[in-house]
């Protein structure tokens, strides 16, 4: 099954500025900054964020395009779940509190942790715990977040090859 490219590196396809085209050619992901880490079409990371199915539904196929605008997502999720004024923090700043954080742990974000099994049961790990921190610096409560983009088992390589 064919899949038409709706987003390559950010993008709908027929838009070109400078910062798509650098986008492009560097195989920059806009969503978190760093290079595509989507499966590589020819060596080259394919850039595909959403595709088209033949039936004509939109999907989004890669994970880092849920994580726009500096993983609002976490923040989104982080709100409903702890009220309006949390924030949600890296690791690395959780020394600094003052009640009001959420401690992200995920995508680039320390690691993924293992939430414990249950009756001599296995764990098993998630996307995202967000961690919420009361004023003494201890767990507060928490939510477990998994980040569902749809895997396709159609073939887009032909698309990417015909862009570059």
């Amino acid at each position: 099954m064919a899949l038409s490219l709706l987003e390559w590196f950010g993008s709908d396809l027929g838009e070109h500025n400078a910062v798509v085209d650098a986008a492009r050619i560097n195989s920059a992901c806009p969503f978190i900054g760093v290079t595509c880490d989507k499966p590589k079409v020819d060596g080259i990371p394919s850039g595909a964020c959403s595709v088209v199915t033949p039936s004509g539904e939109r999907v989004v196929i890669c994970p880092n395009r849920m994580y726009a605008d500096n993983y609002r997502v976490l923040s989104d999720v982080a709100r409903i779940a702890f009220g309006a004024d949390v924030r949600v923090i890296h690791p690395d700043a959780a020394a600094q509190h003052d009640g009001n954080e959420v401690v992200a742990f995920g995508h680039r974000f320390g690691r993924e942790l293992r939430l414990p099994g249950v009756r001599g049961r296995r764990g098993y790990f998630v996307d995202w715990i967000l961690a919420h921190l009361n004023r003494d610096g201890a767990l507060e409560d928490f939510v477990a977040l998994e980040i569902q983009t749809i895997d396709t088992t159609g073939n887009y390589g032909d698309a990417i090859r015909a862009l570059r």
